[in-house]
């Protein structure tokens, strides 16, 4: 149990030093009141499996313990729904029971969770009466919980395509956030779970796209429907987004992390706002030339990408690798990588003042993600930086109009 709080809690949230994460101070209470109920134990049993994960890297011996600790922890929850309910504390138990399923790499129990917590969540948000299962929750903790399946969403869509989950519909009460009100920020999505949720509508509407373009299948009637469809979609997503904005610090709550002040979240915001524009402007460029009031006979939209990128990156470069927003910055460095594309010639000297910088950018990106996933049990850092080299060498022979996109790889 010490191992969880003091080595992988500070992963579970992007205000790491605080004590006010809740995936350090709700289990630490519940460990040291020594209460034993049946919520309780499957609280610790939970954790106890993701600590087992985690340190199952450094001794392989562990993986057993973790499937026992799963298999307990599993139990209790079960127990939990058939007898009282859920409250809280069950579905913090069930939230640490996924991310040990996730990290150990168990695809089939991993969705078989996700499966379950998203019913739980949805029925609470139907307040449906004659439901017979019970969830005793407050709007606060429903917004709590709803954000973490959120973001776990976003993160299988863009990082770990075989863990992908199948499309959610969350309550707009429970990610928009209400002007006036400060907040403290959430552990998963920080300051704005309402651009965190247009960001996992854009990945998975660009991976729709992208999963009819390597169909490869003859043209039909249908898919030409599919398409517009699809651009329709992107077309509403851009306005939607374009009116969000990013709090301002005095919306927000103060966490009280030295590693990590509110501007670092604001940035991250920033980040995922501009990080979800790219997408939307890259696999679906007549969004961007409308925008820009371009015809197709216009000049490239190349440049106004990569400034995006580049926005992205010169903004995440002023937040130092201490900042707890680090384990969450890997969807934003993948996103702007396939971005990072060489000039042809050498020889012209604004080209080669461009490369040197497209270099620069690269070897920053790969230290930021080597930093971002270095704790992560597994070989996921290994597994992304190679994909991002290999993407960046067939960025390096392929023409100006061949197609390499990031998230084409990570599928």
């Amino acid at each position: 149990m010490n191992f969880y709080l003091e080595k992988v809690t500070p992963l579970f949230c992007c205000y790491t030093a605080s004590d006010k994460n809740p995936f350090r101070h709700v289990v630490a209470q519940v460990w040291d009141t020594g209460l034993r109920s049946t919520k309780h134990v499957a609280v610790i049993r939970a954790a106890q499996s993701l600590a087992a994960v985690f340190k199952s890297t450094e001794d392989s011996s562990l993986q057993s313990m973790t499937r026992l600790l799963q298999q307990e922890a599993q139990c209790h929850i079960d127990q939990l729904s058939r007898n009282e309910g859920y409250d809280s504390m069950a579905i913090m138990a069930l939230h640490l029971l996924g991310a040990s399923a996730m990290y150990s790499q168990d695809v089939t129990y991993w969705h078989s969770i996700a499966a379950q917590l998203q019913n739980v969540l949805s029925l609470d948000a139907r307040e449906d009466k004659e439901q017979i299962t019970s969830i005793r929750l407050h709007d606060r903790e429903r917004q709590f919980f709803w954000g973490l399946h959120m973001y776990n969403h976003l993160h299988a869509t863009f990082v770990e395509n075989h863990l992908s989950l199948p499309a959610i519909q969350i309550p707009e009460k429970y990610f928009e956030d209400i002007a006036g009100i400060r907040r403290l920020p959430h552990p998963f999505t920080g300051v704005s779970s309402h651009i965190t949720y247009a960001l996992l509508t854009v990945g998975k509407l660009i991976k729709r796209q992208r999963q009819i373009a390597k169909s490869r299948s003859f043209a039909s009637e249908q898919q030409i429907e599919n398409i517009r469809a699809l651009i329709c979609e992107a077309k509403s997503l851009e306005v939607m987004i374009l009116n969000q904005s990013v709090p301002g610090p005095e919306d927000i709550e103060d966490p009280n992390d030295e590693a990590t002040p509110i501007e670092h979240l604001v940035k991250i915001a920033e980040c995922h706002r501009n990080a979800a524009l790219l997408q939307l402007y890259r696999v679906f460029p007549d969004v961007l030339r409308r925008r820009l009031g371009l015809d197709e006979t216009s000049i490239s939209t190349e440049g106004f990408l990569l400034r995006l990128a580049l926005r992205i990156l010169d903004t995440l470069t002023t937040i130092p690798t201490r900042s707890g927003t680090t384990p969450f910055q890997t969807v934003l460095l993948l996103a702007m990588s396939s971005e990072l594309r060489f000039a042809g010639d050498f020889t012209n000297m604004d080209q080669a003042a461009h490369n040197i910088r497209i270099a620069r950018a690269r070897e920053w990106t790969l230290i930021r993600l080597s930093e971002a996933q270095r704790r992560i049990p597994g070989q996921r850092m290994y597994n992304l930086l190679r994909k991002v080299r290999q993407m960046w060498a067939q960025l390096d022979v392929a023409g100006p109009y061949d197609i390499v996109f990031w998230l084409d790889f990570m599928m």
